[in-house]
């Protein structure tokens, strides 16, 4: 609960601090409540890729003791080394830091384009969280470190040990990867942090935190809200006028 908490002070403290700011206007909750539509309504084009997604993740699922210990056979100190450091693309702490330092960094320079990106990249994380949280508590999966039977739940735990689905980290790293790829819009830059969101999801098996089948929901969950974030949000035209500024909103745009 204590987390659930964190991502409404961090979401409040954000609009407050914009709130007195106009033109541009990001409007986070409509965002949140358009995602959760989204995910809970099975359009016809969605139909083979949502098939797929069930598939691969049943197979997961089925599959997940044996993935988990082939994984952790080829432990090695240098593969701990690269992991240990990966893990951080999914820290709350490296997020925050990233998106305050681009909404820093836009203001002083008056580059409302990277002001927007660590909105976005707060917005991302705070989002992800209550999803995440929200699963977790529902769900009540036991960690693998816990109990090696991957199919031993406890729902509606608050307990560390019961939140193994889906993984909190994954998500993060791929909602961030998804946002930044998605903004830019350079190959070079999407190969390079979903890459390194890839490692986060490996991490958190390898170090017996998570089940194969909690990273891949994980890491299919933050590339869909990255990127609805950035679709609901695709009028750039504005940000090319530096003294324009930006504001977030309470208030949803149906309103």
């Amino acid at each position: 609960m204590n987390g659930v908490k964190t991502y409404f002070l961090i979401l409040l403290t954000l609009i407050l601090f914009y709130s007195n700011i106009n033109s541009a206007v990001v409007y986070p909750l409509d965002d949140t409540m358009r995602i959760l539509k989204d995910t809970t309504v099975v359009k016809k084009k969605n139909i083979l890729p949502l098939t797929a997604f069930l598939g691969i993740g049943t197979a997961l699922f089925v599959w997940d003791s044996d993935i988990l210990k082939g994984v952790q056979e080829h432990r090695s100190p240098g593969i701990d080394n690269v992991l240990g450091y990966s893990k951080y693309f999914g820290e709350g702490w490296f997020i925050l830091g990233l998106g305050g330092l681009n909404i820093l960094s836009g203001e002083l320079f008056f580059n409302r384009r990277y002001t927007l990106l660590g909105i976005y990249i707060i917005e991302g994380f705070v989002i992800s969280g209550l999803f995440v949280s929200t699963v977790k508590f529902i769900i009540g999966r036991e960690r693998p470190y816990v109990n090696n039977d991957p199919y031993h739940f406890k729902p509606f735990n608050f307990k560390t040990a019961n939140k193994s689905f889906y993984s909190g980290h994954t998500t993060e790293a791929f909602t961030l990867a998804s946002i930044i790829a998605h903004f830019f819009k350079n190959r070079w830059v999407s190969a390079m942090v979903y890459s390194i969101a890839s490692l986060t999801a490996i991490e958190r098996v390898y170090n017996d935190k998570h089940w194969p089948s909690d990273v891949f929901i994980g890491g299919v969950a933050g590339v869909l809200i990255g990127k609805k974030i950035i679709e609901f949000n695709s009028n750039f035209d504005e940000l090319s006028v530096d003294e324009d500024s930006i504001r977030i909103s309470f208030i949803t745009t149906q309103f």
